[in-house]
């Protein structure tokens, strides 16, 4: 096995989605017999869009701040802590800037793989295909 690390954010995200994707086909095709974790970021891109258009309506005064609505920030704001958490406690990281491209990759690799989840199990596979290490 070799791995290629990519050259940028929009690669990486790219690679992402396309495993994201294709990780949901075989959801499809085998149902239940898939761990749950591979539900949880698809579930995070769900949550967390959610949450930013109750966040928009209650900052456009459609929706009260004090609402049952806004128990949707609670989970936006745990997900943030824990990769905050998790990026102070990784080895290796020599200080702020790295500890800022860590926490900028796990997000973008989240949001990446669990959007391309959705895609996937919404529409399938298609096209879908990670050409991010052949740029």
């Amino acid at each position: 096995m070799t791995y290629w690390p990519r050259a940028s954010f929009g690669a990486l995200a790219r690679q992402f989605f396309a495993t994201g994707a294709w990780r949901a086909v075989l959801v499809r095709k085998y149902g239940r017999a898939n761990p749950w974790r591979f539900f949880v970021p698809g579930a995070l891109v769900l949550g967390v869009s959610a949450d930013l258009i109750v966040f928009a309506l209650q900052c456009a005064g459609l929706l009260p701040w004090w609402s049952l609505w806004s128990v949707l920030h609670l989970g936006t704001l745990g997900y943030l802590a824990g990769v905050l958490l998790g990026v102070t406690r990784m080895p290796d990281q020599q200080g702020f800037g790295d500890r800022l491209l860590s926490f900028r990759t796990l997000v973008t690799m989240h949001f990446s793989w669990g959007a391309g989840f959705l895609k996937g199990i919404l529409l399938g596979g298609g096209r879908t295909v990670d050409r991010s290490r052949t740029e």
